[in-house]
């Protein structure tokens, strides 16, 4: 009789490691695939089921209304848009750090408008954290507009949310070195 170990030929069967349940669970997911147009961007990052914008626009525009007119250290005006697209970028690489690419291709191109034949990941990736460095900046001066404790709680999630996809642009960035 041949066991389980051995094949035919007398030889010791060769067998794949099949990865454990805990490993599949933790296995981060591939990465999403980067649209070739500019709606494509926009939609896949703007219109993204986790985008913490879309949970808290009414706050926002509330938050941004008694703010006034405000522009950030780059000199674009903070608007609803603006901030839909930083905490778009932010939720996305927050919640799928493998989508670092599609992330940064969006704030190049739809947000600095790039174009879409430009092809420098090392350059979107900088621009994205231009971005969000300069939402991160304008929303630690304008803490003082969140009046509620709903508005604090905004604010306060919406700090680290930004904080820590920096940190992932960051982590990206110095292994390009």
């Amino acid at each position: 009789p041949i066991s389980a170990e051995e094949t035919e030929a007398g030889t010791p069967a060769k067998t794949a490691a099949l990865p454990s349940d805990s490993a599949l669970l933790t296995a981060a997911p591939p990465p999403r695939p980067t649209p070739s147009t500019k709606e494509g961007l926009q939609a896949a990052v703007l219109d993204h089921p986790q985008n913490a914008f879309a949970a808290s626009a009414a706050l926002w525009d509330g938050v941004l209304a008694r703010a006034g007119a405000q522009t950030d250290s780059e000199g674009r005006g903070v608007n609803a848009e603006y901030v839909r697209q930083a905490l778009g970028v932010a939720s996305l690489l927050r919640q799928e750090p493998s989508a670092l690419p599609l992330a940064c291709r969006y704030v190049a191109v739809c947000v600095f408008n790039i174009p879409l034949a430009v092809q420098d990941p090392e350059n979107d990736a900088y621009l994205a954290g231009k971005l969000l460095g300069s939402f991160g900046e304008w929303l630690g001066t304008a803490e003082h507009h969140f009046l509620s404790q709903q508005e604090q709680q905004c604010y306060d999630s919406t700090a680290e949310l930004v904080e820590g996809a920096i940190g992932i642009l960051e982590d990206f960035e110095e292994s390009q070195i």
